[in-house]
């Protein structure tokens, strides 16, 4: 492998045996601060920057451990996460809407988790919720194929955005 010499590092850089002086220890956090970012500012609540809450919509018909593993893992990112039982009379269900959202409370009695069931459009719900993150769990690329379509139309009708998350291989 090739190596720059000393004489090529334009300014700013440096080689390790330089040390980067007074800039280099600006750039230091500092102890019981985080990093800067350039470019960032926190964002606060009154500009829109409050606690995210994600919407996971599905049939859960029942809900299965890969549901399961995907509200987890939401509630590990997100503030909070309202999960939203299609009721879809086109469909004969193994259980009810309301027999879906019964099983789905008892596994989350937390002030961070809601269980709604709905019909109608998706955007319409969580508009109705104030939510303007849904997340997709993805078993399978044909899965994405669905989805990304679905997802396209929902943010150009309501500006809401979709996070896809794969499943894991266990529940895949």
């Amino acid at each position: 492998m090739q190596t720059r010499p000393e004489a090529d590092y334009r300014s700013g850089c440096h080689t390790p045996s330089q040390g980067g002086g007074a800039a280099a220890e600006r750039r230091k956090p500092r102890a019981g601060r985080p990093p800067q970012i350039r470019g960032h500012r926190p964002v606060a609540p009154e500009e829109g920057g409050g606690v995210t809450v994600a919407l996971i919509p599905g049939s859960f018909d029942p809900p299965t451990n890969g549901h399961l593993d995907v509200i987890r893992r939401c509630l590990a990112v997100f503030g909070g996460v309202v999960i939203a039982v299609v009721a879809n009379p086109s469909k004969t269900p193994l259980f009810d809407a309301t027999e879906r959202v019964a099983m789905l409370q008892r596994l989350y009695e937390s002030e961070h988790v809601e269980v709604e069931s709905f019909e109608g459009l998706l955007v319409d719900f969580a508009r109705s919720r104030d939510v303007h993150v849904i997340v997709k769990g993805l078993r399978a690329v044909s899965d994405f194929e669905y989805e990304l379509q679905m997802a396209q139309m929902n943010e150009s009708l309501s500006g809401i955005s979709t996070l896809f998350l794969p499943t894991a291989p266990v529940y895949g």
